[in-house]
């Protein structure tokens, strides 16, 4: 089985960066597909990364991209499109953005594992919901029907998912070490 990995773009070493860690261990000969790869903001953690399939898009290629992360995610859902995965039986989108936005074709399977839906989207913290954003909202309801199967990163997400894109999903809580957090 060829097996493809999505994820929103690689530009700090956080949580999704660890479960995109722990995603590539189960998959180790899946190629990475990402918006934007930016090596150097990973600090020594980088040398985790080097040896992977990381294919980008092309706003790679944008100057200032490092500067430019939150404005550019408004053309994300055009390069997420313009990904083929023509050639993989399974994709796994790992996202809380618009990695999930990708095409693919009737055969190949697509899990989504988001941990929220967009938040400047869908306005979760009670602020007034932007007009100029619709169009981006009408595209990420219509993209969530492309994906087959949804793992919500938690209670809270499941919930949001069935109300914003009225999808059911499991729930599948983050790979944490617990280890040093016990006293």
């Amino acid at each position: 089985m060829k097996v493809a990995i999505i994820h929103d773009y690689i530009k700090e070493y956080g949580g999704a960066e660890r479960v995109l860690e722990a995603l590539h261990e189960i998959y180790p000969k899946a190629p990475v597909f990402t918006s934007v790869y930016l090596p150097s903001y990973l600090g020594p953690r980088r040398e985790r990364f080097k040896n992977w399939d990381i294919r980008t898009s092309w706003l790679q290629y944008i100057p200032f991209k490092a500067k430019l992360i939150s404005p550019i995610r408004l053309f994300a859902p055009s390069a997420f499109r313009s990904f083929d995965f023509s050639g993989f039986d399974l994709v796994i989108s790992h996202t809380t953005r618009f990695a999930k936005s990708i095409i693919t074709k009737p055969e190949t399977k697509h899990i989504c594992y988001i941990h929220t839906p967009p938040r400047f989207l869908w306005n979760f913290s009670g602020e007034k919901s932007n007009p100029l954003l619709k169009p981006l909202q009408v595209f990420d309801k219509v993209s969530s029907k492309r994906v087959d199967f949804w793992i919500a990163g938690s209670g809270n997400c499941k919930a949001r998912l069935k109300d914003i894109y009225n999808v059911d999903s499991k729930v599948l809580y983050p790979f944490v070490d617990t280890e040093k957090f016990n006293p």
